[in-house]
């Protein structure tokens, strides 16, 4: 994936390109990015090579394991389960098939993408599971902040 030949076209482009991954629908595109709370429209040239396996690995496990809820997917208008934003959609050419995204928690990688607890395959350490759950809601509280003064 990392072998891209447009670094400008969109990460929700490139998900849906089957030279570059088979498999992947216009929902699995739609839940990758909600899982990993990437912005549908980001640049595929902004990814390191570690977001990129984080997406093949979430792709993988949203398209063969039914773990995942449909949780962006055919929601317009309707509250993120997450963040409790507002689900949205948004068209990425060519492809004329609107991707569902979240707004609000769908950002660009900044720090890189990092693959949900639920979905990690490998028994973390209790230790490590404590500091990422609080470092999540800290995240978390920063962004009701943020809501809190940009709302009033």
């Amino acid at each position: 994936m990392i072998d891209y030949s447009d670094p400008n076209a969109s990460v929700a482009e490139v998900l849906g390109d089957p030279r570059v991954i088979t498999g992947i629908g216009n929902v699995d595109r739609s839940e990758i990015l909600w899982t990993v709370e990437l912005d549908p429209r980001t640049e595929f040239g902004e990814l390191t090579e570690d977001d990129c396996e984080t997406l093949v690995e979430v792709a993988q496990i949203v398209t063969t394991s039914g773990l995942v809820d449909l949780n962006a997917y055919g929601r317009v208008g309707q509250m993120c389960t997450r963040c409790h934003g507002t689900i949205a959609h948004t068209k990425v050419s060519p492809d004329p098939r609107p991707i569902y995204w979240c707004p609000d928690c769908q950002k660009d990688p900044g720090e890189g993408l990092v693959l949900p607890l639920h979905l990690q395959r490998v028994e973390a350490h209790p230790a490590e599971v404590l500091y990422l759950n609080d470092a999540r809601a800290a995240r978390e509280r920063i962004r009701i902040v943020d809501d809190q003064r940009r709302l009033g």
